[in-house]
């Protein structure tokens, strides 16, 4: 427990959220597309974007995919959903939120067009099949021709044995008459009509036409749970090795019960402390709790006690105290990363009737400790606020030069 207080809090306390706020206060119910509940419900239990897990038998944690919306709608990246990890362990209950990021944030590098990544200096792209048909060449000189015959004059070795220069026609091979050379001509001629025929029809046929390439379109995943459980497998949690420490739970009643009992526990030591303000000749209950303001001193004294916190927002523990207003708008408040203290100041609660006066007892007199501050010429007598609580008694009594008389009771009872 130390250990993991220290990790967590040591030089981290106070967060952004202020001394109040220790741990996150976010939970399943938040964000959740699939069950619009104010507080944890079985709804929100059956949503299909939720899974609950256990590690190591010490910490619950929570996966839940949610929109990827910041306010007003708009768009927090590139994906469509987040994965929110809330933790619950021995220190307290933390949460966080991420994204797949692959590369660059949006807007990093420049917007690239639809042009190749990759291009051959010279090249221009053509369409297969439209090949030039060199059988009709242009009228004039036949270059190859004039070649073949001066390569005979400056080079008589390159010259067949027959002697004849190079653009003449051979005889036909000895042996082989004119009705074989004939048939071979028809044979060649039909192969050729063949091969003509071939290359037609697979230019025709779409299935043996290339095409250019494009790189597929990006699926988005549909899958509620998705991102989340990419999370889990990039984390090793679907390995097998943690498969005996890492295990799912089974969402039902007595989990949420439990759940709900968590996160009502608080995880740092609570006091609640009363503050009663006796002014000069008050002798009685319903004078001193009809007070309302007290001098200048006491009101200085209420305000180093800690700071002022308003009660329909404050986040912190409340001893007690109503947000609507009806045991008053404010309270000092004091804390630390391991102690919360609130204080019941008697002069903040309203007294404008007996039942106001009566609720303010209440709160007043289940306190354990009483700070009376007493303007009194007489010592403060305990009884005077009849309670069964007020187990220690701290009275101020203000003198002369701005010193203070202290005085510390305790019933006899308490051993401390």
């Amino acid at each position: 427990m130390v250990m993991a207080h220290l990790v967590n809090h040591l030089g981290h306390f106070p967060l952004r959220g202020g001394p109040a706020v220790l741990h996150s206060l976010v939970s399943e119910n938040h964000d959740n597309v699939h069950a619009e509940a104010p507080e944890l419900s079985s709804e929100v239990f059956r949503s299909p974007n939720l899974q609950l897990f256990v590690l190591n038998d010490s910490t619950l944690i929570s996966y839940l995919q949610t929109p990827s919306e910041g306010p007003a709608g708009t768009s927090r990246g590139g994906t469509l959903s987040d994965v929110r990890v809330i933790v619950r362990d021995i220190s307290g209950k933390y949460s966080w939120d991420g994204k797949v990021l692959y590369g660059p944030l949006e807007g990093c590098l420049a917007p690239s067009g639809r042009n190749p990544a990759f291009l051959i200096s010279g090249w221009q792209p053509q369409a297969l099949g439209a090949q030039k048909d060199f059988s009709q060449s242009e009228e004039g000189d036949d270059v190859l021709d004039k070649l073949l015959e001066n390569i005979g004059h400056t080079s008589p070795e390159c010259l067949l044995p027959s002697q004849l220069n190079l653009n003449e026609p051979s005889p036909p091979p000895r042996g082989m008459n004119h009705d074989q050379e004939k048939e071979i001509i028809e044979v060649i001629l039909r192969q050729n009509a063949q091969e003509d025929d071939y290359i037609q029809r697979c230019n025709s046929d779409s299935a043996m036409r290339v095409t250019s390439q494009e790189q597929p379109s990006p699926v988005e995943p549909r899958g509620p749970f998705y991102f989340c459980r990419l999370l889990l497998d990039d984390l090793g949690m679907n390995s097998w090795d943690r498969r005996k420490n890492f295990h799912l739970l089974k969402k039902n009643s007595k989990l949420l019960r439990e759940l709900k009992n968590l996160d009502s526990r608080q995880c740092r030591e609570t006091h609640k402390i009363a503050v009663f303000y006796i002014a000069e000749g008050q002798e009685d209950k319903c004078s001193i709790l009809s007070n309302e303001r007290g001098s200048q001193a006491y009101e200085d004294f209420v305000a180093g006690l800690g700071w002022e916190v308003d009660l329909s927002t404050h986040c912190g523990f409340m001893g007690g105290l109503q947000r609507n207003g009806s045991t008053g708008q404010t309270a000092p408040y004091y804390a630390t990363s391991t102690v919360e203290v609130i204080f019941h100041v008697s002069t903040r609660m309203p007294s404008d009737s007996d039942d106001s006066l009566t609720k303010k007892l209440r709160h007043l007199g289940n306190d354990e400790v009483h700070i009376v501050w007493s303007e009194h010429s007489r010592d403060y007598r305990r009884g005077i606020i009849p309670t069964a609580f007020g187990d220690v008694s701290i009275i101020i009594y203000p003198v002369k030069n701005h010193m203070f008389f202290i005085a510390i009771t305790k019933k006899p009872e308490k051993l401390y």
